[in-house]
């Protein structure tokens, strides 16, 4: 824009070449666009992840499980290592694209124009509630202009380049996500490509100037350099995930965002006024947290399962699968009182109970002398939904222990044939190895007879002319003349 003023202000086409150079110069900004920095930050996330996946498909992991000189497996001790160790790569990697993705889809997040008309202004606005003079609405509390979106934020943290959107009230988990993703990914890249380099090139590569000079005169090869500095790029990056992730839970159980602990705002820093809270810290730590990841199950199933997006309420997929499991086995409780009385009611009755005392200490209430019981109704509800997961995931986890177990005795199938074809080999070699030295015995006894008795029998010059006379006439005789 400023160049277009330039020129218009300016008899641009009579300027010499000389002069166009100079003002295009002057007015040139050498501050990357927004814009520039969050494809950077998109591009980097993206070919960083991707080359780890390709590194450790092609180079590291069969480097790392390669047989030995010995004929035996590597650090895995059979394929089995190499098959699970490609199988945590590529959980690694869906899980950290996956959250990435969530991460930026950041769509609820945003005030709308359906929120700002929803709320009654007949008596003021509520409290918190403010006016933006950007977006011409009226947006909740916490929430922030980010020039970035253009767009409003509810509960804005911060603009992630990374992902190209920003971190608000509905995609914090799945930043804190992302980030443990990125960094347990990054340290297992660094654990590998650290154990390939010192193997093909020993510890003293580690220095990179040392590593620059044997690349230049040709003593390794130019990848191990690439890999090498990709080796400190991933530790930087594991560090990095590691300190931001800290502060990230350090302001959440202190109930603020990134921009209101820059700021200074203490305003939320604690949940006052809650019924059965005493004002301790454990008290609002944990309600800081819930507030912005769910309940710890929740976040932990998450965390375990990073492929399915859920909301704040946690076991939502798992329960759309076991629904029509629970509805069977709440018919059955309802029809069988053996059934309800001994296996449908007493998981629920004992979760109630542990939940009840687990919420009073975290809160630092102690532990409940007596937990009132569930209704009957309540009990059977309640178990029927936990028999029901605990169906969905027995079933998955027999089906992963039988899958492991057949992947295992199809390997130890084929360990054992290669030694039982190893052994055979080996008794053949043994076999030919001992009829050789029989062999070589017999022909040295049949050397050392006749060397015997050509020194015994030595006939003279005139007996061997007679000799010779003979043996000619006798083969005559035979086939004739």
């Amino acid at each position: 824009m400023v160049v277009e003023r330039r020129r218009k202000n300016t008899n641009w086409h009579n300027l010499t070449l000389k002069e166009k150079y100079q003002q295009h110069w002057e007015t040139k900004s050498f501050q990357p666009s927004d814009r520039s920095i969050t494809l950077f930050g998109i591009g980097f996330v993206w070919v960083n992840t991707v080359s780890l996946v390709v590194e450790g498909f092609t180079l590291l992991l069969p480097h790392y499980f390669a047989p030995a000189d010995g004929g035996e497996a590597g650090p895995g001790k059979s394929n089995t290592g190499l098959l699970l160790s490609k199988l945590a790569t590529v959980y690694l990697f869906l899980g950290t694209v996956f959250q990435w993705w969530y991460l930026r889809d950041g769509r609820a997040d945003k005030v709308t124009k359906s929120t700002s008309d929803g709320i009654s202004r007949d008596d003021g606005l509520p409290q918190g509630w403010k006016f933006c003079s950007t977006c011409k609405l009226y947006v909740p509390p916490r929430s922030h202009h980010c020039t970035l979106c253009n767009a409003c934020i509810l509960k804005r943290d911060h603009h992630c380049f990374f992902s190209g959107s920003c971190v608000g009230f509905h995609n914090q988990r799945h930043f804190i996500i992302f980030l443990v993703y990125a960094c347990v990914a990054s340290s297992y890249g660094v654990f590998m490509q650290g154990a390939y380099l010192k193997s093909e090139e020993g510890l003293s590569y580690f220095i990179v100037l040392l590593a620059m000079w044997r690349t230049v005169t040709r003593q390794s090869w130019c990848l191990h350099l690439v890999l090498l500095l990709h080796f400190y790029l991933s530790t930087i990056i594991a560090v990095a995930c590691v300190c931001f992730n800290s502060w990230q839970l350090k302001i959440i159980f202190n109930g603020q965002t990134s921009y209101e602990a820059v700021k200074g705002f203490t305003k939320y820093c604690k949940i006052k006024g809650d019924a059965g809270l005493n004002g301790k810290k454990k008290d609002w730590i944990y309600m800081n947290f819930v507030s912005a990841c769910g309940t710890p199950l929740e976040f932990l199933f998450c965390l375990m399962v990073p492929f399915v997006k859920t909301q704040l309420q946690g076991y939502l997929a798992i329960r759309q699968v076991s629904k029509p499991i629970a509805n069977y086995i709440k018919r059955s409780a309802k029809s069988s009182p053996f059934f309800k009385t001994w296996i449908c009611m007493p998981p629920a009755q004992l979760y109630h109970w542990w939940e009840v005392n687990f919420r009073l200490r975290m809160m630092g209430l102690g532990r409940a002398k007596n937990v009132e019981k569930l209704s009957e109704k309540e009990a059977i509800e309640l178990g029927g939904e936990m028999l029901g997961e605990f169906v969905v995931f027995s079933i998955a986890a027999v089906i992963l222990i039988l899958e492991y177990q057949r992947g295992a005795r199809k390997e130890a199938a084929k360990e054992e044939k290669l030694e039982k074809e190893l052994s055979s080999l080996k008794s053949k070699v043994q076999e030919m190895k001992t009829v050789t030295d029989i062999q070589t015995s017999q022909i040295k006894d049949l050397q050392r007879n006749f060397d015997f008795y050509k020194d015994l029998v030595k006939p003279n010059k005139g007996q061997e002319r007679d000799l010779a006379s003979d043996n000619s006439s006798y083969v005559k005789k035979i086939f004739g003349s």
